[in-house]
């Protein structure tokens, strides 16, 4: 279960998917073309997650 915990309209792109807490997201959290932040709560790390054609990437955003 993925919990959405604040959407924002900020991002530049207009393309700001939201925030996601949980042990994965799916393409069905972030649409194509857009990207959002995820906390995965399973290693307790923070993601940049983009969704290109149906594929997600993730950049490792933890601090340390």
């Amino acid at each position: 279960m993925t919990a959405i915990l604040g959407k924002s309209s900020g991002d530049s792109t207009g393309n700001f998917a939201g925030n996601f807490e949980s042990a994965a997201v799916t393409t069905g959290d972030i649409p194509d073309g857009f990207w959002g932040w995820w906390w995965d709560t399973v290693n307790s790390e923070l993601f940049s997650v983009r969704n290109r054609a149906g594929v997600l990437y993730y950049v490792e955003a933890t601090p340390g």
